[in-house]
């Protein structure tokens, strides 16, 4: 049986909440009845109620059920199972499966096919469609107005006025956005609040973001007279979502899709999950996002870091494809080390550079590019932290990475593997790929 780490099991984990409520389940006194198989593992965990809660975990999804009332999947008990398997499987005895646990893997493995994820559904509505793209159209119209006037206020008040502005000076222009249904625009007037942090050249930086704003309204101005990619990349910038029953009626790209990194987020309730992939074969990254409304709200796909399965991947139209949907996606595998042989920028920075350059030339509203870098040294230096290459180039780390000090303390000071995100600035560490897999919560 494939050794699962804590940070692959983390990476199936709902949300945080749940993680830090399965720690305090790891221990062996709060569980009985503990086996695995190959396929399979379970136990019995001792709860408020009289009758402890059967959990079992199929490994071949990993899929979870636990007789718990949690609406959470996977609940803290099949979380906390997987836990104690990890580090102490000795205590597993290698038996036969109660009825329980042998009836729900039966069920499983007859119902076992390739999995179509999203139901293309009923024929779109065409007029009720054109009506809502009319509504919409024209609110963003009015947000667009407002936005460019005031970029345009910000210019003539000079720069200089904007150190004294706080936070709620960006965060009311993007609410306003939001209301006009442009939430692209709204995240990068949302993320000028941030700039400031940590960066003495705050000044230029800003000045430049206010110009891509600027261009990002210009472009949208002739949206008519573009390309039809180039206005898709536009819409798809400033917030307009992207129809999927049309998408996956196209044929994909099928290949073997090794999940490298995972990253969570939340704002107003609305729980966000970004799972960066790459194809075995095809040399092809991916980027699948994913909602899900509400505290206890589950995504449709498994997901994990770690994994790797077959699958059928159709990307979105664009300049420059990266960010896919799952059309087929076949029981996962866990991977201990990936296969970067096919991946077209690795190595150091001055290919993850050619590599950047490659795409946002493609498209420039781009908002990062996953990349993988061999040999990197954590260092930390009088400008904070930073990353350093074999041949002593170097790099900051974005300023919303919490964990510098355990990216340290992983490394140890040698050399390690990373998978990030580079937006032209800033690297993001999202996880490190060395004897054990490492992935960096992001959650917020």
């Amino acid at each position: 049986m494939t050794a699962w780490t804590p940070a692959q099991i983390d990476a199936l984990a709902p949300d945080a909440k749940s993680i830090k409520a399965a720690q305090k389940l790891r221990t062996l006194s709060r569980w009985s009845n503990l086996g695995a198989t190959e396929a399979a593992l379970w136990g019995e965990c001792r709860g408020s109620g009289k009758k402890p809660y059967q959990t079992r975990i199929d490994l071949n999804g990993p899929a979870f059920k636990c007789s718990c009332p949690s609406r959470k999947f996977p609940c803290k008990h099949g979380l906390a199972l997987f836990y104690v398997y990890a580090q102490q499987a000795d205590s597993f005895s290698n038996t036969a499966p109660p009825e329980w646990v042998a009836e729900w893997i039966a069920s499983r493995a007859a119902k076992q096919k390739p999995k179509v994820t999203r139901d293309p559904g009923k024929p779109v509505d065409a007029v009720a469609q054109a009506k809502r793209q009319e509504a919409r159209a024209h609110k963003v119209q009015g947000g667009i107005v407002e936005l460019e006037r005031w970029l345009h206020d910000i210019v003539r008040a000079g720069l200089t006025e904007l150190a004294s502005k706080r936070a709620v000076f960006y965060t009311d222009m993007a609410a306003r956005l939001v209301d006009a249904q442009a939430p692209g625009l709204a995240r990068r007037v949302r993320e000028l609040a941030l700039l400031r942090s940590g960066d003495p050249d705050w000044a230029s930086t800003l000045l430049g973001e206010l110009g891509n704003l600027q261009l990002l309204i210009s472009a949208y101005k002739q949206i008519d007279q573009l390309p039809t990619l180039v206005a898709t990349d536009v819409k798809r910038a400033i917030g307009w979502p992207d129809p999927t029953q049309d998408l996956l009626q196209q044929q994909g790209v099928v290949d073997d899709w090794q999940v490298l990194a995972m990253q969570m987020s939340v704002e107003d309730k609305l729980r966000t999950r970004k799972a960066w992939l790459w194809g075995q074969h095809s040399g092809k990254a991916a980027l699948i996002i994913d909602h899900a409304f509400g505290q206890l709200s589950n995504f449709k796909t498994q997901l994990g870091a770690g994994q790797k399965w077959r699958g059928e991947l159709v990307f979105y139209p664009s300049m420059y494809e990266l960010r896919a949907l799952i059309k087929v996606q076949q029981s996962p595998q866990l991977i201990t080390a990936p296969d970067f042989a096919t991946a077209p920028h690795t190595s150091n920075f001055d290919t993850m550079l050619d590599a950047y350059s490659a795409a946002i030339a493609a498209n420039c509203w781009l908002p990062g590019l996953p990349v993988v870098l061999h040999q990197l040294t954590p260092i930390f230096t009088e400008n904070g932290f930073r990353l350093r290459d074999q041949h002593n180039q170097v790099v900051p780390l974005a300023a919303g990475f919490q964990h510098s000090w355990k990216l340290m303390a992983v490394s140890g000071g040698h050399p390690i593997d990373l998978v990030a995100e580079w937006d032209g600035a800033h690297l993001m560490p999202l996880s490190i790929w060395d004897e054990t897999l490492v992935v960096f919560d992001q959650e917020v």
